[in-house]
C-alpha cells in the first residue's frame, strides 16, 4: 500500500511539473507578445515627434 502512494505521489508530481513548464511557456510568450516597443522606434518610427517641428 505504501509503495502505491509513493508511485501516486511521483505522478502527480510529475504532472504538476508538466502544468507549471507549461504555464511558464504560457506567460513568456505574453509577455514578449504584450511589450511595449523599443524606445529606437519611438523616437524614429510612427510615433515620431520630429514630425512636428513647431511644437
Amino acid at each position: 500500500m505504501l509503495i502505491k502512494r509513493i508511485k501516486l505521489c511521483i505522478e502527480i508530481m510529475m504532472k504538476a511539473k508538466e502544468f507549471f513548464v507549461v504555464l511558464a511557456n504560457a506567460i513568456t510568450i505574453f509577455l514578449r507578445q504584450s511589450s511595449p516597443p523599443p524606445p529606437a522606434l519611438l523616437r524614429h518610427g510612427l510615433y515620431s515627434y520630429s514630425a512636428f517641428p513647431y511644437q
